[in-house]
């Protein structure tokens, strides 16, 4: 299954059938099927740090992770890369999405924390589908002409200059969104967005390829436009 999306668009209870839902609510499932398995997780000096993007990697215990949950610690990972049980998979199974509809995501990654942020960032390739599980997660979606890119060599390209939660939001044309256990974003890619968790907060996204077409034919246009903002 391909998206193929050409703007962002929300569904409220689009993943509310899936088994996670319910089960991942309890942490002593997680810690169970994730076999304390060693994970990376994102690491923050301040909170602006964390804010525009600026982290650097731990590896940690998912279990020692999960007991000392707080803001300076964001765990971000795909799920291939940890030694998951395979219910967890069948848990972020979609109802919704069977038969020739079935979703084939090309990866899935997993975002747990408490009381943290992300940076407005943008991705190029692939199509994100995001399900909130546990908690709460506000999610602000901003036009790719209206933030700057960083300098083409930062290690934060994909993320802005701007800090998204210090700016005049009134100048720019944010849309913000408030997800909730089993509401679904779909999140093409080019277009700006960051996210607050409001406190514990479990998420995945899907991660889906587009057509070589379609992304040829899409990605041009907004290469052009990528290319004059580098060099200004």
């Amino acid at each position: 299954m391909k998206y193929n999306l050409a703007q962002s668009f929300f569904i409220k209870g689009g993943a509310i059938e899936m088994k996670a839902i319910k089960k991942w609510q309890n942490k002593s499932y997680l810690k169970e099927k994730f076999n304390n398995s060693i994970v990376k997780v994102m690491q923050f000096i301040s909170k602006k740090d964390m804010e525009i993007g600026r982290n650097y990697e731990k590896e940690i215990k998912f279990n020692d992770y999960m007991d000392d949950l707080h803001s300076g610690q964001y765990l971000t990972s795909p799920l291939n890369k940890i030694n998951v049980h395979k219910d967890i998979y069948k848990d972020l199974y979609n109802p919704k999405f069977t038969g020739p509809n079935a979703e084939t995501p090309e990866s899935i990654k997993l975002w747990i924390g408490k009381d943290t942020k992300s940076g407005a960032h943008i991705h190029g390739k692939s199509d994100w589908v995001l399900h909130q599980i546990v908690g709460k997660k506000i999610v602000h979606l901003i036009p790719f002409e209206q933030l700057t890119l960083n300098s083409v060599f930062s290690k934060r390209l994909n993320f802005s200059k701007e800090n998204i939660f210090e700016i005049d939001k009134s100048k720019y044309d944010i849309l913000t969104l408030e997800l909730e256990p089993g509401d679904t974003l779909y999140i093409p890619p080019w277009v700006w967005h960051a996210t607050e968790n409001i406190g514990y907060t479990v998420a995945v996204t899907k991660i889906f390829k587009r057509d070589k077409d379609y992304s040829n034919k899409f990605g041009g246009k907004l290469f052009t436009l990528l290319l004059g903002r580098l060099l200004k």
